[in-house]
């Protein structure tokens, strides 16, 4: 999904549309189709990646660390229920979820093998860095961690 990672992108997985490498989500995503087992894991991969940018909030809440500003300006945009996310962007870490999930699920399992995984983990990482624009830690990420090291 590179170019396309965003709460809408990731919320319509299952509803036939194109990624921006062209292949139909659907294809991946068919949850009447699925054992239930596989229904959890996209449930859980669409959940993350949701509550991932409504944390990250195209970065203004994710080194927030009052609780409480974070809340005012959730019921200013309508809470949870009334909330609208289209634009809203993940972050970096749901970028990278997304390339571990795809190269998991595109590679044969095998424990005496893992070569394979390995070679697909670092080709979907490399490709996902082209999604990285706006997202990849910078200057905000590095002195909220120089601050935690200090407290």
């Amino acid at each position: 999904m590179v170019g396309v990672c965003s709460v809408a992108a990731i919320s319509r997985m299952g509803a036939g549309e194109r990624g921006s490498r062209g292949q139909s989500v659907q294809r991946h995503i068919r949850p009447a189709a699925m054992d239930p087992l596989m229904q959890r894991y996209v449930a859980a991969m669409v959940l993350s990646g949701v509550g991932d940018a409504i944390g990250f909030r195209n970065e203004s809440w994710e080194f927030c660390t009052s609780g409480q500003k974070i809340h005012e300006e959730l019921r200013e945009l309508g809470g949870l229920d009334r909330i609208n996310v289209s634009g809203w962007r993940v972050s970096d870490d749901t970028v990278m979820h997304l390339a571990t999930a795809r190269a998991l699920t595109a590679s044969p399992v095998s424990e005496k093998n893992p070569q394979q995984l390995y070679s697909r983990l670092a080709a979907e990482y490399q490709e996902s860095m082209n999604d990285m624009t706006g997202r990849a830690p910078g200057e905000n990420n590095t002195n909220y961690q120089g601050r935690a090291h200090t407290n």
